[in-house]
């Protein structure tokens, strides 16, 4: 009797496993997604980045201006990612690292 339970119980877990699946299918032929990771996006299209870009000199890595940590090495301003890329430039470079970050330019 038990036996019987189980299997009845197993069985059922397996279809509605195959249904979601075969629904799933379905679903994804009729609403394309546009990449991924943008499925669940609702306007479409990739998320905007408010602000300019500046690139870090350490790691190469592109990042907003107004959340950039900002250093005055010479009479340039370099802008780092992170307090660790801007301590390596720092100690490579002689920087001097402003306090905070570069909110406003």
């Amino acid at each position: 009797m038990i036996r019987w339970f189980l299997n009845a119980i197993v069985l059922l877990l397996v279809l509605r496993l195959a249904l979601r699946f075969v629904l799933g299918l379905f679903q994804g032929l009729a609403q394309p997604s546009g990449g991924a990771g943008s499925g669940r996006r609702a306007a479409g299209g990739p998320a905007k980045i408010a602000g300019e870009l500046v690139k870090d000199p350490v790691c190469a890595t592109y990042i907003p201006r107004d959340t950039a940590i900002a250093a005055r090495v010479g009479g340039e301003t370099r802008y780092y990612c992170s307090v660790t890329c801007r301590d390596k430039d720092t100690a490579a470079g002689q920087a001097q690292p402003r306090m905070g970050r570069a909110a406003h330019g």
